[in-house]
């Protein structure tokens, strides 16, 4: 049943934006679009602890039945900014972005795009202590941070412990962004 499924679009309920950083903090940029934009590949490159993942799946898939998650969207090619700028464009909106509780201040480009396995997960707010409990129940709270939250307007704002870094229009990033796409995809081809 299509419907069932999940999808980068948020939705317009009051919610938060959530990352599961499989990758535990490590933000290994080998491989990474980053690193390609660069002319590197890379010093180390993510890895995958199997029982990690399948725990993830079995959480993301309890969340979903459970209707505590309303949009999904992997942190694969370009990182977290990635996947949440992709989700802005996709629904029309915009994001506050925090990232404090993802690395410390020197960190924040590694954690942003490092391409380490993970995603981004909408909460509404009215599931947010059942989504609690169950990520609670999966061990994987440690791996769980709240990154964003959507806005009405067309804006996205990045923040680091408490001061803006950047402001961007979400359309303009777009129109920017089809040009970026194209030449990652050049790079990997």
């Amino acid at each position: 049943d299509i419907r069932k499924t999940l999808t980068p679009l948020l939705s317009d309920v009051p919610s938060t934006l959530w990352l599961f950083d499989l990758g535990c903090g490590k933000h290994r940029l080998g491989g990474s679009a980053l690193a390609q934009v660069f002319s590197q590949l890379g010093d180390e490159a993510p890895t995958v602890d199997a029982a990690q993942l399948a725990n993830f799946l079995d959480l993301i898939a309890a969340l979903h039945t459970h209707g505590c998650i309303s949009a999904y969207h992997d942190r694969s090619d370009g990182g977290a900014i990635v996947a949440l700028f992709e989700m802005a464009l996709a629904s029309g909106c915009g994001l506050d972005i925090e990232t404090a509780t993802l690395c410390s201040v020197h960190d924040l480009v590694r954690a942003l795009f490092a391409e380490e396995l993970g995603a981004v997960v909408q909460v509404p707010l009215h599931k947010k202590q059942e989504f609690t409990a169950l990520v609670l129940a999966s061990g994987l709270t440690a791996q769980c941070h709240p990154i964003a939250t959507p806005t009405p307007d067309q804006t996205l704002v990045i923040h680091h412990y408490g001061g803006e870094l950047a402001r961007f229009d979400v359309l303009a990033l777009h129109a920017r962004w089809s040009d970026v796409t194209h030449r990652m995809q050049a790079l990997r081809d």
